[in-house]
């Protein structure tokens, strides 16, 4: 089978993830209002069973499209365009010439080009109507932007995702406020989705496939989340590896890839049903003196 690789051209990830992260955690930010899970949203759709498009990556598409928003409605200024390219490279989309300068000045009408594109009110003429090399250049980069923009959110919103991934500290505390959700509009969500429940009003267990078994063997380097046993077999021939939620399911948690980790079999019979123990160790490549 062939090898698939991320594109890591990291800028637009990072910040994604970081400022997720920001926001997250700041106690000022209602969170209702910044993660909406809501039940017209489809949440039970998406973690219902595990699927490779998780819960956060539909956050994480969310909060990149609202950021977008500013930058399509400034279509007209570099600056924004700018941003949109950035984001389409860091994608891997090549091909897309930016801007330089802040300013783009109509070559015809001798008038900056600004939040003037799709304006049918502007005394400015469409950029589509103008021959000149500033507004062909646009319409060109424009087009581009349009026809790859999609793929590239997915694409940003997944890189994102993997820096997201290994923190599983964040996880636990993400799918916290997942679980409360769910726990608060239960009644609802299993009218709407009555095979996804048990009697008890909980999202029932699913099998786990064999992509999310290996992903969350090779994260959490083959080692239990919880005592750090070694489960590769390769020091010992012992290889007793358990898939747990990191918030269980009796307690509103879900079968969403992103809410999972491995223990060793004790660990995991400990943890059981009582709480969302886990821990954010990883190995270094060295150690410093």
């Amino acid at each position: 089978m062939k090898e698939q690789f991320i594109h890591l051209n990291n800028t637009s990830a990072l910040f994604l993830a970081n400022w997720l992260l920001s926001q997250f955690y700041d106690d000022e930010v209602p969170k209702k209002e910044e993660f909406p899970f809501s039940v017209e949203g489809g949440l039970i759709s998406v973690t219902a069973k595990p699927h490779k498009w998780t819960v956060l990556h539909a956050i994480l598409l969310d909060i990149l499209n609202g950021a977008l928003e500013e930058c399509l409605e400034h279509v007209g200024s570099a600056f924004y365009i700018n941003q949109l390219i950035n984001i389409l490279t860091d994608a891997g989309i090549k091909g897309i010439e930016k801007f330089t300068g802040e300013e783009l000045i109509c070559e015809v009408t001798k008038e900056d080009i600004t939040l003037t594109y799709f304006n049918e009110t502007s005394d400015l003429p469409y950029i589509d109507d103008c021959d000149c090399m500033i507004c062909t250049k646009i319409n060109d980069v424009w087009n581009h932007l349009c026809l790859e923009l999609e793929q590239a959110k997915r694409a940003v919103s997944h890189q994102a995702f993997h820096y997201l991934f290994q923190n599983r500290s964040f996880l636990r505390d993400f799918h916290t406020l997942v679980a409360n959700d769910i726990k608060k509009n239960i009644d609802v969500l299993i009218k709407e989705y009555p095979d996804a429940f048990t009697k008890e009003k909980r999202i029932k267990r699913k099998y786990f496939p064999s992509w999310l078994k290996n992903a969350l063997f090779h994260r959490d380097k083959g080692r239990c989340a919880l005592c750090k046993t070694d489960l590769t077999s390769i020091l010992h021939p012992i290889r007793d590896i358990a898939i747990d939620h990191i918030v269980p399911l009796a307690n509103f948690g879900t079968n969403d890839p992103s809410n999972m980790q491995i223990l060793c079999k004790s660990c995991n019979s400990k943890k059981s049903n009582h709480n969302s123990n886990t821990s954010n160790f990883d190995i270094p490549y060295w150690v410093l003196d």
